[in-house]
């Protein structure tokens, strides 16, 4: 297994180098200071796993995702950041990612964020997934009807408004009341709410 690691961080680096020498058996680790040097490993020897910090030296970890994002859809991407978890949790997957990670998480987190995520899974930090398991999504689901789960679904994968109203032949309005409903049955706040929910309901 080729992972790379991206984060002009020298210490952060070593120690997740260190964490997956240690648990994963026939790994091979590159250790990566810009997209530069990614953009040259993916092409001279290919990677199966990366994990992108979002706040680079110069760079944008998420303007990076996008060119990766251009050239191959089959690269596993794993965001890591010290920056706000719901939010960027949220965008880190919109974007493409496989899932995101924060970097106070422990290294049992990243080890599981790394299988999940080999396993053609999306992760998110378990401490914003416990938030939605909390609030018993499971039974709220069984209660939403065939519309409402179309429409969550659709709202989950962040299709605007308007596309599923021509979707679906309805009115925006009539879309925006649907969403009113389904965060009011499921007990969230926000659309970032709705991705999360879809992600740990297997939804999507």
């Amino acid at each position: 297994m080729k992972i790379a690691i991206l984060d002009d961080h020298p210490a952060m680096r070593k120690g997740i180098m260190s964490i997956l020498t240690d648990a994963i058996e026939n790994v091979e680790i590159f250790e990566l200071i810009n997209s530069k040097e990614l953009f040259e490993l993916m092409q001279s020897k290919g990677i199966d796993l990366l994990l992108l910090d979002i706040s680079l030296k110069n760079e944008n970890g998420f303007d990076v995702l996008e060119k990766i994002r251009s050239i191959t859809k089959t690269l596993k991407v794993l965001m890591v950041s010290a920056l706000s978890e719901d939010f960027y949790a949220y965008k880190s997957i919109k974007a493409g990612a496989q899932g995101f990670l924060s970097k106070e998480s422990a290294s049992d987190d990243l080890l599981t964020a790394i299988k999940v995520i080999q396993k053609g899974k999306k992760y998110i930090n378990p401490s914003i997934a416990l938030d939605l398991i909390e609030m018993g999504h499971e039974d709220a689901l069984d209660k939403l009807s065939e519309r409402e789960s179309q429409i969550l679904i659709a709202l989950g994968k962040g299709e605007s408004i308007s596309s599923i109203a021509e979707k679906y032949f309805l009115s925006p309005k009539t879309i925006s009341t649907y969403r009113t409903r389904l965060l009011s049955k499921l007990n969230l706040k926000s659309n970032a709410d709705l991705v999360l929910f879809c992600l740990n309901n297997n939804l999507l």
